[in-house]
């Protein structure tokens, strides 16, 4: 048996040991409860808890073995996400990950949190672009998250202010205040949503700390229920950023992107067609 399949193997009979999971008798995860969150917390740090002193949660940098274990972890706690110490989901400090401009007419932002001060990251991100973007923006959120609910409906605000094409790029790990900032860009600007389906969690994450630094974020879900994810207008399947992105669009493109690591993102590739198609029409009608 591969050594991955091994420690969900393990890791389920761990969490069955735990206890506080109910399934219906065909073996489905019971439906939440609005407290469900709340009755996993113990047995959820006792399974992490049970792992690590095995050695068997997977690194930080092995994404294989995170979203393995994440997938296991998401059958019982829908949502819920693992961050390691120094990972990228540790990293709030920094809102935005990137900040570059695509072929001397578009600008490129991508987002590490959706927390407080995301609208003056914004801002700030615009003022830092040539004076030749002007065309339109594309705002990648995949596997994108943050507690800044509140944040990101002034977020889009602001950049319904900047009255310039938007398309947001989603995916199934778009979550928290990210999933809340794509789903206010498309009702207060009509921004196209290119990608996948969002986790349909637009809510805040409360942490769950475990020796070693590891901590489990479990979204606050509501007493009214869990919310419909946000369904892209512009389906890409298997949407998810290419592994070389983020570093790809820190070096920034000048006039163009092909031979960058952006330049095999499906996603990008889309946006950047739905703003060519949106300018070329603005120009021939307006």
């Amino acid at each position: 048996m591969p050594r991955t399949l091994q420690r969900l193997a393990l890791a389920g009979a761990l969490l069955l040991l735990a206890g506080g999971v109910r399934t219906h008798a065909r073996g489905e995860v019971a439906s939440a409860a609005p407290t469900a969150v709340d009755h996993l917390r113990e047995p959820l740090c006792r399974l992490l808890q049970e792992l690590a002193a095995r050695q068997l949660l997977p690194p930080g940098d092995d994404l294989q073995r995170q979203q393995a274990l994440e997938s296991l972890l998401n059958a019982f706690a829908p949502g819920a996400t693992i961050v390691y110490p120094n990972g990228e989901g540790a990293r709030q400090a920094a809102l935005l990950d990137a900040v570059v401009p695509v072929n001397g007419r578009f600008g490129y932002i991508r987002v590490a949190a959706v927390e407080s001060g995301i609208v003056q990251a914004l801002d700030g991100a615009r003022s830092r672009l040539p004076g030749t973007v002007q065309a339109g923006y594309i705002l990648d959120v995949r596997g994108r998250g943050g507690n800044g609910i509140a944040d990101a409906q002034a977020a889009a605000e602001t950049l319904k202010a900047w009255e310039r094409p938007l398309v947001v790029l989603v995916d199934g790990r778009t979550r928290g205040g990210a999933e809340a900032l794509a789903g206010s860009l498309r009702r207060a600007c009509d921004a196209v949503l290119v990608g996948d389906a969002t986790q349909g969690l637009p809510y805040p994450f409360s942490p769950v700390p475990l020796p070693g630094g590891l901590t489990v974020l479990l979204p606050d879900v509501p007493n009214e229920g869990r919310a419909s994810p946000l369904e892209p207008d512009v389906p890409v399947p298997h949407g998810g950023a290419h592994p070389g992105v983020a570093a790809g669009v820190r070096q920034g493109f000048g006039s163009g992107f092909e031979g960058t690591s952006i330049g095999s993102d499906l996603c990008v590739r889309k946006a950047l067609d739905l703003l060519a198609a949106i300018c070329a029409f603005r120009e021939k009608h307006f």
